[in-house]
């Protein structure tokens, strides 16, 4: 097969017409570098030059002038096309720029002098949202959600004084659970002291505090917040998720224990969907060793939202639980490449710096391994007996 045998049908848009001569351009795009006391310059190569193509083409015959038409309409379309040139085959194109003649002398005949340039198809900047900021924006219409639903329905005016007392008790409540949520606090010593304020008001003032149902809100909320910076890690919330849940229910049997069993209820779903968001905000800046850790700390995150879920009556308390829910998947783990976990077995009793060596070729993930399994003697990793190790693969 020569070369004349391998030349295609030349066509713009599925037009097609002759080739009488072609020429094509490109080269490399250069920033020429020229330094003070030097004769020479650097040219940095900075990518290609967009290829150009010359084309002389012609259409003729006895309805030439319908192809010329047919043509020229796809010409003056504009915009990304398909070229078959005769000799470079099929290419991505736009045109920019064309004449056509024709002559008297010449009839049936119509010339065209046609400049293509190569492009590709134009890619904006996507504009995406970060999966911790849909957290946060969903742990804020939360947190607003119960804090609205809170001014609605909690009340102490007009009622006996019995049941502002059980409102301020159950403030005393939330106090004692937050101060109760976790053992130690390794966060800033002024973090400590701002929750220790906190705390020591709706304690102290709790009987003030529920006669305006926004300042009891807030105080709440603001208590919990704090215990954000002064635990320093969301484990603390999570024994607030069940908050109020072991309370006698209140008897409904005047208006007024009625109210209380309200106020009782509005309190409990503040604490608990309020630790819920503080907790899912926190999640998302966590630095997890493990993509199976991280999945299962968001498992018991989304496992909570669940029982609220469920719990409420609040249309716009639940469609911020579920947005919660849906961020959370989205933003723990933040990065998919981290490692796994999986099961190795020692097959002879042998020291956790040797399995250490043994697995990544060096002992520096021995401690990971001590702490992960709870080994008591390092020493002497029992053969036989199946450990969780970090993976990779």
């Amino acid at each position: 097969m020569s070369w004349r045998d391998r030349l295609q049908n030349a066509s713009w848009r599925g037009v097609t017409f002759f080739v009488e001569s072609h020429g094509a351009t490109g080269g490399h795009r250069l920033h020429k570098h020229q330094f003070a006391q030097r004769a020479g310059q650097y040219a940095e190569e900075i990518g290609q030059q967009a290829e150009g193509y010359k084309v002389d083409a012609f259409v003729l015959g006895a309805d030439y002038d319908k192809q010329r038409d047919r043509l020229l309409k796809e010409l003056r379309r504009g915009g990304m096309g398909e070229l078959v040139h005769p000799y470079l085959g099929a290419l991505r194109c736009k045109c920019e720029a064309w004449t056509v003649s024709e002559s008297g002398e010449q009839g049936g005949v119509a010339k065209f002098s046609l400049t293509f340039v190569q492009s590709d198809e134009q890619i904006y900047p996507t504009i995406g949202v970060a999966p911790g900021s849909s957290v946060e924006e969903a742990a804020g219409k939360l947190k607003t959600s119960v804090f609205d639903r809170f001014l609605k329905v909690f009340k102490v005016a007009g009622t006996p004084g019995y049941v502002a007392a059980a409102a301020a008790d159950r403030l005393t409540d939330v106090a004692a659970a937050i101060e109760d949520a976790t053992p130690f606090y390794f966060g800033e010593s002024e973090a400590v002291a701002n929750l220790s304020v906190a705390l020591s008001t709706l304690k102290n003032n709790a009987v003030a505090l529920v006669t305006g149902p926004a300042s009891a809100a807030t105080a709440m909320q603001n208590a919990l917040g704090l215990l954000t910076a002064a635990a320093s890690t969301d484990r603390a919330f999570f024994a607030l998720f069940g908050f109020g849940d072991d309370l006698d229910p209140v008897p409904t049997t005047t208006p007024a224990r009625r109210q209380e069993g309200v106020n009782q209820a509005v309190i409990r779903d503040l604490v608990q969907s309020t630790a819920i968001a503080e907790a899912a905000s926190q999640a998302t800046s966590i630095d997890f060793v493990s993509y199976t850790e991280a999945v299962e700390h968001r498992g018991l995150l989304q496992a909570a939202i669940d029982v609220r879920m469920e719990a409420t009556e609040d249309d716009t308390e639940y469609q911020a639980l579920q947005a919660l829910r849906v961020g959370l998947t989205l933003a723990v783990p933040i990065d998919d490449d981290l490692p796994r976990l999986k099961a190795f077995t020692p097959v002879t009793t042998a020291p956790v710096l040797l399995i250490s060596q043994q697995l990544y070729g060096n002992v520096g993930m021995a401690a990971d391994i001590v702490a992960r399994n709870g080994i008591r003697h390092p020493g002497f990793v029992a053969g036989g007996t199946a450990i969780q190790v970090l993976t990779n693969e």
